[in-house]
């Protein structure tokens, strides 16, 4: 049992324009472009709210957050404003870039929506329809129920074990309880027309491409394979790294999680989820052929779905 980022939360049917909108009419004055940002663009992430990770009250080397801070509660409020504290990354629609605070800030909004916080509507609509058992929203909770792998992280002092902490920190970015068989579940339910309408499922695959080739969705990533091209989303928590892929036809699918506190081989350990990936996805692939006087240049690694802010 692994602590993940799940996938973001789908708008409710009765209000789909919404994704139309822009964020000045949702959360009047919530960040100060509010005017300028689509609500859409908070769920592919190309809106420029700054993340507020990047502030010293996240850093988990620091030995006053593995004593203290790491059990700190924060409501969704409390993100965004520590976000405030730092300039836009860029101008919105002009760029790409993960940030946390952009899923807070679409919590914020089905809570005003729903009257019910996110946590309460992803159970509603996603974990009780799809009898996902293995997932929980915890809240505030530190505590990860059942058997499950410890997390451990970089500290100062050396590895430190950070399973036990307060998931608010996240807010609605993520803070879910999941195993990978019900990660698996999740990920083919969109596909399967078990989750979304097919013009809902449209929309979370209509992707772009931006400067470092990513290809990023409705919070799907596009992955290209030697079968066929899939989806994706990987997650990061203090101690932990996810990844969950799929194929499109909703076929085969496949979740990962690991326990790390130090890579002494990114690019090895980047190699490996590939070919795990590839694997479980298209099966056993043809063994490279021998070198011969001219070499023949390796294929392209798949993005490397591991790397987070967290």
């Amino acid at each position: 049992m692994v602590v993940q980022r799940l996938a973001p939360f789908r708008v409710p049917p009765d209000h789909r324009r919404v994704l139309h909108d822009r964020l000045e009419c949702r959360l009047p004055g919530i960040v100060p472009n509010s005017t300028a940002v689509a609500v859409r663009q908070l769920l592919d992430h190309t809106s420029g709210v700054a993340d507020c990770t990047q502030d010293p009250a996240f850093d988990r080397r620091r030995p006053e957050w593995l004593s203290g801070g790491r059990y700190r509660h924060y409501a969704l409020r409390d993100l965004v404003d520590i976000a405030h504290r730092y300039p836009s990354a860029f101008p919105p629609g002009t760029d790409w870039q993960y940030s946390n605070p952009d899923h807070v800030l679409v919590g914020m909004i089905i809570e005003k929506l729903t009257g019910r916080s996110r946590n309460e509507e992803v159970t509603r609509r996603i974990i009780r329809p799809l009898g996902l058992t293995g997932t929980s929203m915890p809240g505030d909770s530190p505590v990860v129920p059942g058997p499950h792998a410890h997390g451990y992280d970089k500290a100062d002092t050396g590895p430190a074990d950070v399973t036990l902490l307060n998931p608010s920190m996240v807010g609605s970015s993520g803070a879910g309880i999941s195993t990978t068989a019900d990660l698996t579940t999740l990920l083919a339910a969109p596909f399967g027309g078990r989750l979304l309408r097919p013009a809902e499922l449209a929309a979370m695959e209509q992707t772009t491409t931006h400067g470092d080739g990513r290809s990023y969705g409705l919070g799907l990533q596009r992955v290209d394979t030697p079968a066929a091209p899939s989806g994706a989303h990987s997650g990061g928590f203090p101690g932990y790294v996810t990844m969950v892929v799929g194929s499109a036809a909703g076929r085969r699918q496949y979740a990962g999680s690991t326990t790390i506190d130090d890579t002494p081989d990114p690019a090895a350990a980047v190699a490996a989820w590939d070919e795990v990936t590839t694997t479980a996805l298209c099966g056993p692939q043809p063994a490279a052929p021998a070198p011969t006087s001219a070499p023949v240049p390796a294929p392209a690694p798949l993005p490397d779905l591991a790397r987070t802010l967290w």
